[in-house]
């Protein structure tokens, strides 16, 4: 099964080399989420600031319109508009994605016009898709802020003080990794809706059983890739304190570099799941 793995990883590297045509679905999330961090950015000015400054001073108070304290919401404001392109516009480019995907691989004609309808038919399943999948993620973000200071408390008790200093790297792996968990059950689903046909709630279905029969080979499978992510990750989850030590503005290079980071390894994962569908069902 490793050879398997290893040989749909180099299949998958080896098509985005040739066919960088596979990476459009993905710019245009990345064009979305850049202009939502520009957004972000220029909130406290004008003229977004007149849109945007009566939001934040009613959740996070008048702070967060002046520097340097807007940076102090910046990654949580980013990582809302994140889920919102997700749901609404990156499922459903990723179903485009897969479909360009299948018909390259099979030698069939990618017109864009043509992907973009069949797509279009087919939005609901992936809005539903893009809602679940942040759903799930809420979740467990909501897991991680309940359980990791239980856990804390608990392991404190036990350990000496210089482990207790390391276990918020150690928990943000955890987390990482449960992250990585969820998406093997569902990585499937929107594969299944493009190659399959099959209705949103069939294809997660269909995905979680997949998974839950071959765990070890899909966990793998998108395992390594998404670990290439970690770095940016964890500089995300202790941004706020870097920040402080280092300069305000590091947030916003951070969630630049996540951008750019998740536009390759996002088409690399899906076009890996997908080579995995087609191969199983041959």
């Amino acid at each position: 099964m490793k050879s398997n793995i290893k040989k749909i990883w180099l299949s998958s590297l080896l098509f985005m080399i040739s066919r960088p045509i596979t990476l459009l679905p993905f710019l245009a999330i990345a064009f979305l989420e850049a202009l939502a961090l520009e957004f972000i950015y220029f909130a406290p000015r004008k003229p977004v600031s007149i849109i945007a400054g009566p939001l934040i001073r009613k959740f996070f108070g008048e702070a967060p319109m002046h520097y340097p304290f807007n940076f102090n919401i910046f990654p949580e404001l980013f990582y809302g508009a994140q889920v919102a392109i997700h749901a609404l516009a990156g499922a459903f480019l990723m179903g485009l994605a897969v479909n360009m995907f299948r018909n390259l691989k099979e030698g069939l004609p990618v017109k864009s016009k043509a992907l973009v309808r069949n797509a279009l038919k087919r939005y609901m399943a992936f809005f539903a898709y893009g809602v679940a999948a942040v759903l799930l993620i809420l979740l467990l973000k909501k897991f991680g802020v309940y359980a990791v200071p239980k856990a804390v408390r608990l392991l404190s008790r036990f350990l000496p003080l210089g482990a207790m200093k390391i276990m918020p790297i150690v928990f943000s792996v955890v987390m990482f990794t449960l992250d990585i968990v969820i998406q093997a059950f569902i990585i499937l689903t929107i594969p299944i809706i493009v190659l399959e046909k099959k209705s949103f709630i069939r294809s997660l279905l269909g995905s979680a059983c997949l998974a839950a029969k071959n765990f070890g080979a899909i966990f793998s499978m998108i395992f390594f890739p998404f670990f290439l992510y970690l770095p940016i990750s964890m500089l995300k989850w202790f941004s706020p304190q870097l920040s402080l030590r280092m300069f305000p503005e590091l947030p916003l290079l951070i969630s630049g570099a996540g951008i750019i980071a998740a536009l390759f390894l996002d088409c690399f994962v899906l076009m890996a799941a997908s080579t995995w569908l087609m191969e199983k069902n041959k």
